[in-house]
């Protein structure tokens, strides 16, 4: 994994390495053209957030599992993300406010309709239906949990969540190191965005589940990084990265009224 270590330069044309199964290159600053031999891969291969001229693609992804999220230069680092461009036609207008039920199904909370956000993903992908106003990327693999995939849609009903609004906290969105939901036709306003999280991995008892901690940064982009800090080897062992429950971005000055169902 060579995330975020400053590398500049462009990758080399040719590689000879024959089995890789995962190569992390996002967050980093390689320039020039992705090579044949990583759009050709089959493994899974992140190169998000660099500063490619040329992905080789039109979108955000190859296959789904080589990430080309936000891989190529934007000028004053501005604007929608390059890639978005090409499978983004806001066809059905603008709107004012966006609802994720992140890791979970279609719910309704307080009369708001949040979308589904249950996909699996994988460990270098970017995710988008053609249809919703949002996106997300994610990026890594837990370590050392010896599980072949890594589950980053969780669900657990077991949480003794309950009251209005309670839906969302059961399930969440987990990432081993970084994870980021872009949100696009969009009016132009200021709007009040709400993240919302519950810790529903570690237990709150005396079991040694409750001794997990999990640490990760959020930046303005509504994006989550893992932090480099908290356990990574209880109560399992492995990495405990980003998590989140919902998100809900809303133009205040736009007047909702609910019909009560």
């Amino acid at each position: 994994m060579l995330r975020s270590c400053n590398l500049i330069g462009e990758i080399p044309a040719s590689f000879g390495f024959t089995s890789i199964k995962k190569l992390f290159l996002n967050g980093n600053n390689f320039t020039g053209k992705v090579p044949s031999w990583i759009l050709n891969s089959e493994e899974n291969i992140d190169l998000s957030y660099n500063n490619f001229t040329d992905t080789g693609v039109t979108g955000c992804h190859q296959k789904n599992t080589i990430n080309l999220f936000s891989s190529t230069a934007r000028v004053n680092n501005s604007g929608i993300v390059p890639c978005l461009r090409s499978s983004t036609t806001c066809a059905a207008g603008s709107s004012h406010s966006v609802h994720i039920n992140c890791g979970g199904k279609v719910t309704k909370v307080n009369g708001t309709d949040y979308d589904a956000d249950d996909s699996q993903a994988g460990p270098s992908t970017f995710q988008y239906d053609g249809n919703s106003n949002w996106a997300f990327s994610t990026t890594g693999v837990f370590l050392d949990d010896d599980h072949l995939d890594d589950e980053l849609a969780f669900d657990n009903r077991q949480v003794s969540i309950s009251g209005d609004g309670a839906e969302p906290y059961k399930n969440a969105r987990l990432a081993p190191t970084s994870l980021t939901y872009y949100l696009f036709c969009l009016t132009n306003s200021t709007y009040t965005v709400k993240l919302h999280f519950a810790e529903i991995q570690f237990n709150n008892d005396q079991t040694y589940s409750s001794l997990g901690r999990r640490i990760f940064d959020v930046y303005i982009q509504i994006g989550f990084r893992w932090a480099g800090k908290g356990t990574t080897s209880m109560p399992q062992g492995t990495i405990y990265g980003p998590l989140i429950s919902a998100i809900s971005a809303l133009d205040p000055s736009r007047t909702i009224v609910h019909d009560g169902t």
